[in-house]
């Protein structure tokens, strides 16, 4: 009898083989899953039906432990939040500290979470220093900006783009910058209440850019008029903190004198050039053009840095033009490794009464 041959092993096995073994593989560890008792979903903290009515005092509580530690807070800068029946206060500090205190600093704020289980505590590093946000139950409540201080006194530069509102290409490229750069909005303009908002929510600065001829006709030179141009411009650009209209070209001193006064009375600070032969009533300014035929933009910004070291502190109004928007960063990096410090436009200029910072 004929010996009957083995079957080749075909290549049809030696695909699917492999195959089987690996689903033969899933359906038993499918199974002992099932077998197993699945883990508890983690548990979300759940609000009590009581929580809105005691919000404010457990706010109150983390605000009164905030003041209580070592930092020394400015007074805080209040803003409300929320709508409907949820609303409470977020509230603002400014502390300037050297920079090898930070450590300690943070120890400080870490220690707010004893005083609720509902309390964070968040850092945010800044170009200048770092923010600490503390909330309450994911809200907002507290932030506390720090900004480092060298021991030696450094020279130190305020960053304004002006104008803007009638492009939001060009506002966004400006907030994209890390740095505290104030923007100035022209009113009036096809984006003026946008380019303020969005400046407000990337915590700019924001200034109401005046054109000084034009509203020196339309007041005819007359105080009520021009309060009441100020007051429609202010409308037109939400959230401003001062006023400025320093293009670089001549200005009619008596009228910047009545605005300057307006902008005192309304609480803003006034930043702009001063004329030859007038008294300072404020920082030095200096202002950039890219349109500047005469004078290259480098030749400009070491202008700039050589007035900041000799006066200690100097205001740059920059035309917000793709030249100068694209220079900045690289500017601003050489800055601070050579010890220039850039500070808020506030540090440097105040409303009558007050010292600039």
């Amino acid at each position: 009898m004929a010996k009957r041959a083995k079957p080749r092993v075909g290549v049809s096995w030696v695909l699917t083989g492999p195959l089987m073994i690996v689903f033969a593989c899933m359906v038993f560890l499918a199974s002992r899953q099932t077998e197993e008792p699945r883990s508890a979903p983690e548990q979300q903290p759940t609000r009590q039906p009581d929580w809105e009515e005691t919000l404010p005092q457990r706010i109150d509580a983390v605000t009164e432990a905030l003041q209580g530690t070592s930092l020394a807070l400015s007074a805080p800068v209040e803003e409300r939040k929320g709508s409907g029946a949820l609303r409470w206060i977020h509230r603002r500090y400014d502390v300037a500290a050297p920079h090898d205190q930070e450590e300690k600093a943070q120890e400080s704020l870490d220690s707010l979470r004893l005083v609720d289980p509902g309390v964070t505590v968040r850092s945010v590093p800044r170009f200048d220093g770092v923010d600490v946000q503390v909330g309450l139950d994911g809200l907002l409540t507290h932030t506390v900006r720090f900004r480092w201080e060298d021991q030696e006194k450094r020279p130190r530069v305020a960053l304004v783009i002006a104008p803007l509102g009638d492009d939001l290409r060009v506002a966004r490229d400006c907030m994209s910058i890390d740095a505290p750069i104030a923007i100035a909005v022209r009113p009036f303009r096809p984006f003026s209440k946008e380019v303020a908002e969005r400046g407000r929510l990337f915590d700019r600065e924001i200034l109401v850019y005046v054109n000084l001829p034009g509203e020196g006709e339309r007041s005819g030179g007359e105080d009520g008029g021009l309060a009441a141009d100020l007051k429609r411009a202010l409308d037109s650009v939400p959230n401003a903190v001062g006023v400025t209209g320093d293009d670089g070209g001549p200005l009619d001193p008596e009228l910047t004198e009545k605005i300057r006064q307006e902008a005192n009375r309304l609480g803003l600070f006034y930043v702009r050039s001063q004329p030859a032969g007038e008294e300072a009533t404020g920082p030095a300014v200096v202002v950039l053009n890219s349109e500047q035929l005469t004078e290259p933009l480098a030749d400009q910004f070491a202008k700039l840095i050589a007035k900041a070291r000799a006066l200690g502190a100097v205001v740059a109004v920059a035309q917000p033009s793709q030249e100068i928007l694209s220079m900045l960063p690289e500017h601003l990096t050489e800055w601070q490794a050579s010890g220039v410090e850039v500070v808020p436009v506030s540090k440097l200029a105040a409303p009558a009464g007050l010292s600039a910072g």
